[in-house]
């Protein structure tokens, strides 16, 4: 019999409401839950150094505890939804204010063009794609010497896969090629 580990974990359950801003409020914090969420009351896993957010049994969000007075934390991606609704509250949100690299990016490349960027933006997050593979995307295509950036071509480099082929032997190879030019050649005569 295989000894298992059991992970004890001091936390404080709280109910909260969500409020019209997709936040939950704790001791004078607030913490963003996806905007779906509003109105609905979500259990509240408190612990020392990070707060999770319950709705129905699922997790829901998850944030780095924040001990200061008055602060908001907040992820751009639980506010998606209202963003494709109402696309001109992008710029001027807090959520993309607290962003970091996302809000630079959007500053520099997307400026004017909400929409596409939360194109993106979802995009990202269907697929579990992270800030920094975004950066890794631009740093390409900054390389590349392209003359703009756009969200296809981030699109592009996001979405392909690498794939690792393992190399045919030179032999191999000469045959196969003498296949395709005797195929070839039939197809002419």
């Amino acid at each position: 019999m295989t000894p298992t580990s059991t992970k004890i974990c001091c936390s404080e359950q709280v109910s909260l409401r969500v409020d019209k801003y997709a936040t939950v409020s704790y001791k004078t914090c607030r913490y963003s839950v996806p905007d779906h969420l509003v109105g609905e009351f979500v259990t509240a896993k408190i612990m020392s150094n990070q707060v999770e957010f319950y709705y129905q049994n699922l997790n829901v969000a998850t944030h780095p505890r924040n001990y200061g007075r008055f602060q908001w934390v907040v992820k751009i991606d639980h506010y998606l939804t209202t963003f494709k609704r109402k696309p001109g509250a992008l710029a001027g949100s807090l959520a993309l204010a607290s962003s970091g690299y996302l809000k630079q990016l959007y500053e520099r490349y997307f400026t004017g063009a909400n929409r596409e960027f939360i194109e993106l933006l979802s995009y990202c997050q269907k697929h579990g794609i992270s800030e920094g593979k975004i950066q890794q995307a631009v740093a390409r295509l900054k390389a590349s010497h392209v003359k703009e950036i756009t969200v296809e071509q981030l699109l592009a480099l996001l979405g392909n896969k690498q794939v690792h082929f393992e190399p045919l032997p030179p032999s191999q190879i000469t045959r196969l090629a003498k296949s395709q030019l005797v195929q070839l050649s039939a197809l002419i005569q």
